[in-house]
C-alpha cells in the first residue's frame, strides 16, 4: 500500500477492500454519514448536481494549473448529462407541477439541444442515424483550459454553452414557479 498519501496506490489482486483507510482489516458494513430521499428524488437534487458540474467545468478553466484532460473531459460529459436529465426529473416529481410540454419546450432551446446530443453521444456507443450527434471536439489543458464541442457542423465553447444551458433551466424555473 501507499504510505505516504501523496498518490492513488495501484491494488494487487492480494488486496482487500478496506473502507476509510490504506490499511487494516476489511469490514462487513459501514455506517452511513448521510441521509438521502428514497424515490422519486426531487428534482432539486439533479440541479445541484448540474450546479456542482457547472462549478468543476468553470474551476477547470480558471486554474492556473496543467490539467488533467480525461478528468476535464468527465466534468464536462458530467455537466451535459446532468443538465439534459434534469429535464426528466422535472417531469416526474410529482411536487413540481410543471406539464411535460412545458419541459419539452425548455429542451428544444440551442443549448438544452446541444445538452441532449451531448449526453446521448456520450453514453450510447453508436447514435441512430436520425439522431443528432455533439462532441467534444478540442481540449486544451491550459491553462486556462478550454474545451470546443462539435455539434451540427459547428464549433461551440463548452463552457459558453454550459452558461447558456444554466440559463435557460433559471429562466424556466421562474416562468415556471420553480424553486431550487
Amino acid at each position: 500500500m501507499n504510505d505516504d498519501h501523496t498518490s492513488p496506490a495501484r491494488p494487487s489482486p492480494s488486496d482487500k477492500t478496506v473502507f476509510g483507510s490504506d490499511s487494516g482489516s476489511a469490514v462487513e458494513s459501514a455506517t452511513l454519514s448521510a441521509l438521502f430521499p428514497s424515490p422519486p428524488r426531487p428534482w432539486q437534487e439533479m440541479w445541484a448536481a448540474v450546479e456542482l458540474s457547472l462549478a468543476r467545468m468553470e474551476q477547470w478553466r480558471n486554474t492556473d494549473e496543467e490539467v488533467n484532460i480525461t478528468g476535464f473531459c468527465l466534468d464536462v460529459y458530467g455537466f451535459f448529462v446532468t443538465c439534459y436529465h434534469l429535464g426528466e426529473h422535472i417531469k416526474l416529481d410529482p411536487h413540481a407541477e410543471v406539464s411535460a410540454a412545458d419541459v419539452t419546450q425548455v429542451l428544444a432551446t440551442d443549448p438544452l439541444r446541444v445538452a441532449e446530443a451531448m449526453a446521448n453521444t456520450f453514453k450510447h456507443h453508436t447514435r441512430h442515424p436520425d439522431r443528432t450527434e455533439a462532441r467534444i471536439a478540442a481540449v486544451s489543458g491550459g491553462p486556462p483550459a478550454t474545451v470546443t464541442l462539435e455539434w451540427q457542423a459547428r464549433s461551440l465553447d463548452g463552457l459558453v454553452i454550459a452558461k447558456q444551458a444554466m440559463q435557460a433551466w433559471k429562466e424556466f424555473f421562474a416562468a415556471q414557479g420553480l424553486h431550487p
